[in-house]
């Protein structure tokens, strides 16, 4: 099994070398000794990082226009958004995203329902909202989401 392994790895080696354009230099006495294979590794972000299911509900009938806030990324914490489904409304509305400054939609206007997978990014502070649609059947509308969040430092 070692001389498979070793094989293996050798591929790669050359694979790398030939990749990042490595070459042969003098040796240095007081250089790092590298190991000669690969070593497999796993992305310590990817193991703190957790899945949830979000679903809120909003009164979105006040006169059309304005931004109602479903929901908002707790301080110390970083959401990527990777669906969502925006139930129907009886008025004109669409799903958007802030940092407070710029708010920047992520569904055309519309009534109908929408579901999507996307892969959106928001900081601390950012937050998910549907435009107002300025009819009274749309007192209670949901607007469900699955994230990944994980902690800032």
């Amino acid at each position: 099994m070692p001389e498979l392994f070793s094989w293996i790895n050798v591929t790669y080696l050359d694979r790398l070398i030939i990749r990042l354009g490595l070459s042969d230099r003098k040796v240095n006495k007081d250089a790092i000794p590298l190991i000669k294979s690969v070593q497999p590794v796993t992305q310590i972000d990817t193991l703190l990082k957790t899945v949830k299911l979000e679903t809120g509900t909003q009164n979105i009938s006040a006169a059309a226009g304005s931004e109602v806030v479903f929901e908002t990324v707790p301080a110390g914490k970083r959401w990527e958004l990777v669906y969502m489904d925006k139930a129907a409304t009886a008025g004109n509305s669409k799903v958007s995203i802030s940092d407070g400054l710029v708010v920047l939609p992520l569904t055309a206007t519309g009534t109908t329902a929408i579901r999507q997978a996307l892969t959106v990014y928001l900081n601390e502070g950012w937050t998910i909202s549907m435009t107002t649609t300025g009819n009274g059947a749309d007192t209670a509308v949901v607007l469900r989401m699955e994230y990944i969040e994980e902690d800032v430092y």
